[in-house]
């Protein structure tokens, strides 16, 4: 089973029931891409790999093939001679 994220358990409908949005499982792999993100997006110099696998706690080839996929897909780049990750 997927873990949830913790802020799922507080997503609540009108009546005081839990949604349906925090019934469903979050998937793993999304939540540390966003996770990723979110840790380049409060960095104005961007971050090198050990930063960010410190920072978020991510195992590092994980959150290497997550860089890798960003990357090609356009969303981050990486600074050639800082080795730095940063959004663009």
């Amino acid at each position: 089973a997927c873990a949830s994220a913790d802020w799922s358990s507080r997503i609540l409908d009108r009546d005081g029931s839990m949604s349906k949005a925090a019934k469903t499982p979050a998937v793993p792999a999304v939540e540390k891409a966003l996770t990723i993100l979110e840790a380049l997006a409060e960095s104005r110099a961007g971050m090198a790999l050990p930063e960010l696998v410190q920072q978020t706690s991510i195992p590092k080839s994980s959150a290497h093939c997550l860089l890798i996929t960003l990357e090609r897909r356009g969303y981050i780049h990486r600074n050639d001679k800082t080795g730095r990750y940063m959004f663009g």
